[in-house]
């Protein structure tokens, strides 16, 4: 990453405008293009620097639920298991942990009701212990990351 790109990625964990051309704003911030952003935004996700650039949605506001599960799942089936757990757009990120939990994941649905077929899903396709872990208190903190600091 050059300078142009830190600073890029700090504004993005900043704040994209709400506008029709979004990108062509935070160029014009930076003093870029709108395709120079695009094309800069495309080639780190390409080099995986990173999965996502969209909106955080508070699901409660939209009238959906949420909870975080924690899975044991064992190592000779894990690819398996987070191949089918990807296939649902109601999971929003997964991740690995070294714990007896090895795949913690987020499900954010219409109700509960849907998070438990979503689970019961997982559950009769693979040999993922599941454990539902819905919030009692929801804690929302903003974090942005400098890195251009080392």
């Amino acid at each position: 990453m050059d300078d142009v790109d830190v600073r890029l990625v700090n504004a993005l964990q900043a704040e994209i405008p709400i506008s029709e051309r979004p990108f062509a704003e935070l160029g014009a911030a930076l003093g870029l293009d709108e395709a120079e952003v695009l094309r800069r935004i495309g080639a780190m996700e390409a080099a995986g620097g990173f999965r996502r650039v969209g909106p955080s949605f508070d699901p409660r506001k939209l009238g959906h639920t949420s909870t975080l599960v924690a899975a044991r799942v064992p190592a000779d089936a894990f690819d398996e298991a987070v191949g089918f757990i990807n296939r649902f757009a109601e999971i929003t990120h997964n991740y690995e942990r070294e714990d007896e939990f090895n795949l913690w994941f987020t499900v954010i649905a219409e109700s509960k009701a849907a998070i438990g077929e979503i689970l019961d899903e997982i559950r009769n396709n693979t040999v993922a212990e599941l454990v539902d872990l819905p919030a009692t208190h929801v804690f929302k903190t903003r974090v942005c990351f400098d890195v251009g600091e080392k």
